[in-house]
């Protein structure tokens, strides 16, 4: 549990120094995010089992939590902004709204996509 916690930590060092060194590349800070919140899912799944749960402070738990679904918001909303600043093409546009295995339609015009990706940023940030 503690390896993967900080290897959790590692990563999301990773995505602190990607946002220092490259502050337009949303699509790449937006993969990091990502990655950030499946290394503090990982850690969550590990922690919740019975014998690790009744040793490790309900603060810890918590706390995982929020970073795990604060690096989802920041996924959503660099991905967002990559949309609504054409930093994307079609094809990415396509993969990142391809959550459910389904075949969704990607948005041709710059309008559209603007407006899609002012969407995904508010939902990032409401969440």
């Amino acid at each position: 549990m503690l390896t993967s916690l900080m290897l959790a930590q590692s990563q999301e060092c990773v995505y602190e120094l990607s946002l220092l060194n490259d502050t337009d590349d949303h699509l790449l800070h937006a993969q990091e995010a990502a990655q950030v919140s499946k290394s503090f899912e990982a850690v969550h799944d590990s922690i919740s089992t019975p014998p690790v749960k009744r040793d490790v402070p309900y603060s810890w738990i918590s706390m995982i939590l929020v970073k795990l679904e604060f690096y989802k918001a920041k996924a959503h909303f660099h991905v967002g902004c990559a949309i609504a600043l054409d930093e994307v093409a079609k094809e990415d546009v396509a993969k990142c709204l391809d959550s459910s295995k389904s075949s969704p339609t990607t948005p041709n015009s710059s309008d559209t996509r603007r407006s899609l990706g002012a969407l995904i940023v508010m939902f990032a940030c409401l969440a």
